[in-house]
């Protein structure tokens, strides 16, 4: 009845996630956004359902387009931040699986390539910390990535920092 109404197609989409219908919600949310290109809570969440659909081509797409209009927001940043994590992840467990002959051979190159996507993470993890230097989840994240960057003394840097804030007890150790 009010096609024109972003109001509606916001709440149609928000029932489409719940009864989970990604396909269906990222088509609704596709037309909210041609009518409120600039909305990056929408870019962002357009993203995060490609991400939950694992089309990471797609919410890389999305999460950028949301850190063009607006180079800060959080949710953008830390969601990329995490894909690329989560993508370097699987790209170095692919690594630990081969057998020591396949890896002999190609264990180094893919190793590397696990690690330019852990090293995309660290920027927008810390344009995060410039804007809140106390983001449990951006310093959360950090210090995961320079421990699997084998980078010791940032990874100290981040615990102790968590620490400092109170987000670590003795007893999680």
């Amino acid at each position: 009845k009010f096609p024109e109404n972003n109001n509606f197609q916001k709440q149609e989409v928000d029932i489409l996630i719940k009864m989970e219908k990604l396909d269906e919600a990222i088509e609704e949310l596709k037309i909210a956004i041609s009518n409120e290109p600039e909305n990056v809570t929408l870019l962002t969440n357009l993203g995060m359902l490609y991400d939950f659909n694992e089309d990471s081509e797609n919410a890389i797409k999305y999460y950028k387009e949301a850190l063009a209009i607006d180079p800060s927001s959080r949710n953008a940043l830390i969601n990329l931040a995490v894909l690329y994590i989560t993508s370097g992840d699987a790209i170095n467990k692919s690594a630990i699986d081969m057998d020591i002959k396949t890896y002999n051979k190609e264990g180094a190159a893919v190793e590397a390539k696990a690690k330019e996507e852990w090293n995309e993470a660290v920027p927008l993890l810390m344009k995060v910390l410039e804007a809140d230097e106390k983001d449990e989840l951006a310093l959360q994240n950090l210090q995961a990535v320079y421990s699997k960057l084998r980078d010791v003394d940032n990874a100290q840097k981040y615990y102790d920092l968590r620490k400092e804030y109170g987000y670590v007890v003795e007893e999680d150790n």
